[in-house]
């Protein structure tokens, strides 16, 4: 499953959308790891040394450009434990 950045904090439901609880991951354009997502695919949602959650990935198009958001249960969502060297 593939890792893609999200930040947690940016996490709201978007009817406006037709999304219902999800996190803006970027622009297609301007993020090129965005770029050869597919939409429904499979994807962990982390935040760096804070959170993740497996999710699945959706777009919304604007004039012409993909709006990438990443799809999550509440429930799904759980700290990243760091391991400390001993």
């Amino acid at each position: 499953m593939r890792e893609v950045f999200a930040d947690f904090m940016n996490m709201s439901i978007r009817p406006e959308l037709g999304l219902g609880l999800s996190i803006p991951l970027g622009r297609e354009d301007t993020h090129a790891e965005l770029a050869d997502l597919q939409d429904g695919e499979a994807i962990m949602l982390i935040e760096w040394d804070e959170l993740q959650a497996p999710g699945v990935a959706t777009f919304v198009e604007r004039d012409g450009v993909r709006y990438w958001y990443g799809l999550v249960r509440r429930e799904d969502i759980h700290p990243i434990e760091t391991v400390k060297a001993p």
